[in-house]
């Protein structure tokens, strides 16, 4: 995450952009709010969407292991292909619900990127990353940026 956080850091100076409006999805959401706790001059407002953190992080944590065995499963027993077949049927319903619902042109692009991975990347890797994340939420609610003290829980 820290790593990340720098990227982004590095990415905004790069473009010189000084106080942006962050969209953030999914793990992004993470690094922006790392980002915003350790530079809160630099985001003039922020929208986080799916950030696992506001939700019981410990339960989100358990739901995408059960949806990485469910992945490596599929990849184990049928390649990529066995796993999109998956992903169209319950992507963004009961697994990986950073997946677009069905109509958005988004959705077969996401699933595509998904199902991407060796089936030990979704036994194990995809954890890694997750586990790792310390508590920002409390830290970010008293920022004074806009969509940073309004967060939506449920």
């Amino acid at each position: 995450m820290e790593n990340q956080t720098r990227d982004l850091r590095a990415l905004l100076d790069h473009f010189g952009m000084k106080r942006p409006k962050i969209v953030a999805l999914a793990f992004g959401t993470t690094i922006s709010a790392n980002f915003a706790n350790q530079n809160p001059e630099r985001a003039e407002s922020m929208i986080i969407g799916a950030w696992g953190e506001l939700h019981d992080a410990l339960s989100y944590l358990e739901r995408w292991e059960v949806a990485g065995r469910r992945a490596a499963e599929a990849v184990d027993q049928g390649g990529k292909q066995a796993l999109v077949e998956l992903l169209r049927k319950e992507g963004g319903k009961s697994m990986f619900m950073v997946i677009p619902p069905e109509g958005d042109p988004l959705r077969e692009p996401v699933i595509d990127l998904m199902a991407s991975h060796k089936a030990e990347h979704y036994r194990n890797g995809m954890l890694e990353v997750a586990s790792s994340v310390p508590d920002l939420v409390s830290r970010f609610e008293k920022l004074d940026i806009p969509g940073a003290g309004h967060l939506r829980r449920g």
